[in-house]
């Protein structure tokens, strides 16, 4: 009987530890559940399915997290300020045919300037009329590992440049989910005749 008893514990803390459903139901992530709703960012120029708890990141803690000058537009985090959806629409121009070279452009610079970074997946993936350009990687936060997944694709014929990070740890129950919110983004400009 005992024997079957830790059999049960060491199931459901398995499955306390795994990452399920979708953003559309609700994901369970350790024992929490995210809900996720479309969010409309820059003027309603694109949306974005989102967890409804996270919230924008005050300019404070933005400073410390992103201590560059050019940190992103948008920051949303969760309630501790660990994980995090990244946002910024550059003016640069930005065409389905560019974002391939872009994006290895961008791999390319980031591997001169952090030679520590572990770089993991470079992929390209086309979305109805889009084409989205993204690669993973380890890199050194201030007091721990992080997880990055930094993409791009055209909005409006502009650079949209997204990131994600959470601690190395999360990586297996967040990269399936960001994945998911990176499939979701809908170029507004498009469906309704803005540019």
């Amino acid at each position: 009987m005992e024997y079957t008893d830790e059999v049960f514990i060491r199931a459901m803390n398995k499955h306390k530890a795994e990452q399920q459903g979708d953003i559309y139901s609700g994901v369970f992530i350790r024992e929490e559940i995210f809900e996720f709703e479309r969010q409309m960012l820059f003027q309603e120029k694109m949306s974005i399915m989102l967890p409804k708890k996270f919230f924008d990141m005050t300019l404070e803690l933005a400073k410390i997290k992103y201590p560059m000058e050019q940190r992103p537009q948008i920051i949303k985090t969760n309630e501790i300020g660990n994980i995090n959806f990244t946002f910024s629409l550059l003016e640069e121009k930005l065409e389905n045919n560019q974002v391939e070279k872009v994006k290895d452009g961008l791999v390319l610079i980031l591997k001169r300037a952090y030679p520590a970074n572990l770089f993991y997946e470079n992929k390209i993936e086309k979305k109805k009329d889009k084409i989205i350009g993204w690669f993973d990687f380890k890199s050194h936060g201030i007091d721990q590992k992080l997880y990055n997944l930094m993409y791009l694709l055209p909005i409006g014929g502009k650079f949209l440049h997204g990131i994600f990070n959470c601690p190395l740890s999360e990586v297996d129950l967040w990269k399936p989910v960001v994945l998911q919110v990176i499939h979701s983004i809908e170029d507004l400009t498009i469906t309704e005749g803005k540019g």
